[in-house]
């Protein structure tokens, strides 16, 4: 409006609440807050945002073999950063671990469209990681199904960071 301010900060991607008497916006990136509106910290380089920690969005013992929403830390409608663990306690059974799009089609897990696969031997604790990178929806939400679960099997999903085009188009 007369130049006097630099940036702002918004709750709306679109600047829906941009001040009376301004008329140009751009988003510059998205911040994550606590429950007490303090920004969460992070490191950025170019579209790509670090948390200085991470964080774990979801755990299961023996969630099932059908899809599941889960929750990430990353930016709403981001390209999530997730570290996606797969453990079998008894080391006996191979599966295979896949996170996609919620508005994408649903798909059974399986070496076509896995990220994650776990070879187990004979023995105790197989475990198998992998850095996967999703497209997050309005309320930072994917899913995860497995191929196969048991009793001894826990997934980890740990969002380590985001990637935000801020507005630009690819």
């Amino acid at each position: 409006d007369d130049g006097t301010i630099d940036a702002g900060f918004d709750t709306s991607a679109t600047a829906a609440n941009i001040p009376a008497g301004y008329s140009k916006s751009r988003r510059i990136g998205s911040v994550l807050t606590d429950g007490s509106a303090n920004i969460i910290g992070f490191v950025q380089n170019n579209d790509v945002f670090f948390r200085k920690a991470s964080v774990q969005s979801y755990t299961a013992t023996n969630p099932g073999i059908s899809a599941v929403t889960v929750t990430t830390q990353a930016s709403p409608g981001s390209v999530a950063i997730l570290d996606f663990i797969l453990f079998d306690g008894a080391g006996t059974t191979n599966m295979v671990g896949a996170i996609s799009d919620l508005a994408t089609t649903d798909t059974a897990a399986g070496t076509a469209n896995g990220q994650v696969a776990l070879y187990a031997g004979t023995g105790d604790n197989a475990w198998a990681s992998s850095e996967v990178q999703c497209q997050t929806d309005s309320s930072s939400q994917l899913r995860m199904r497995l191929s196969a679960s048991l009793a001894t099997t826990v997934v980890y999903i740990n969002t380590r960071g985001w990637i935000d085009t801020r507005g630009r188009l690819q």
